[in-house]
């Protein structure tokens, strides 16, 4: 599952967020970004919660957006089965706000109150 989003400010910037099972216990994240050199900051909060545990990891960083994509991360991530990860994006296109994107993969366990889906 894949999204692009339009940048309200700059049109000919994307960015594309991929959460998604490489395995049942394996996750893959990559975030990426297409344009034409723009400058962009970036905050992505990835998030586990499950009977086995709880677990959250922030990476931040700039890029400049190409019009192949720049990649800034690509990662991957072990889980406990009856978990739900999820990726939350912030990013800003030479300064300003851009919408941010979530992903979610798994399911919402009974007993971990407050996840957004």
């Amino acid at each position: 599952m894949t999204a692009w989003l339009l940048a309200t400010s700059s049109p000919n910037v994307e960015a594309s967020l991929n959460l998604e099972a490489v395995t049942p216990q394996q996750a893959a994240v990559e975030l990426c970004f297409r344009g034409k050199g723009e400058s962009i900051r970036f905050e992505m909060i990835v998030q586990s919660n499950g009977k086995a545990g709880n677990n959250r990891s922030r990476q931040a960083g700039e890029a400049k957006a190409t019009e192949n994509g720049s990649c800034p991360v690509r990662n991957k991530l072990g889980y406990a089965p009856q978990t739900q990860v999820s990726a939350h994006l912030k990013w800003w296109v030479d300064g300003i706000e851009q919408p941010e994107i979530e992903k979610t993969l798994g399911q919402k366990s009974s007993d971990t109150p407050g996840l957004r889906t």
